[in-house]
């Protein structure tokens, strides 16, 4: 597994896609995402309310993208790039370097992809809260 620093294309592919989150919150909500802990509130909605297929991954990636930046914007972590066996994903780094193999990193696509394929409730807020506190812990202990 090789870590990156986030290049111009996937930053803004990474953009579109929040932008495509935030554009349907006003639409479904009449707010859009603003990058804080009230987002939490909004993807939540957007989960309890089935906007969207359980089985349209892409759906998923892009709430799992919106989650990722509030994660990113709210604890300054920076995004990445991780690639592993030819695949590329865009990861959060919650310790370490950018460049390194031994960065702390979160996945937050998967946080949430995998849970709604394997058909659990996602409380947004306690998984927040709870990511939070297992990445200062970890960070602690490094």
């Amino acid at each position: 597994m090789q870590i990156h620093p986030l290049d111009a294309y996937l930053a803004s592919e990474i953009e579109a896609s929040i932008s495509d989150v935030s554009e349907n919150a006003a639409r479904w909500y009449g707010r859009r995402l603003d990058g804080t802990t009230s987002d939490l509130d909004l993807i939540q909605r957007m989960l309890d309310d089935r906007r969207f297929a359980v089985t349209d991954r892409m759906a998923a990636w892009h709430l799992g993208l919106a989650f990722g930046n509030l994660l990113s914007r709210t604890q300054g972590w920076p995004w990445a790039v991780c690639e592993e066996a030819g695949l590329v994903d865009p990861v959060l780094v919650t310790a370490g370097d950018v460049n390194g193999e031994e960065a702390g990193l979160l996945f937050p696509m998967t946080m949430i992809s995998h849970r709604l394929e394997r058909g659990d409730r996602i409380n947004l807020r306690e998984l927040y809260e709870a990511t939070v506190a297992k990445m200062k812990a970890e960070n602690q202990d490094s």
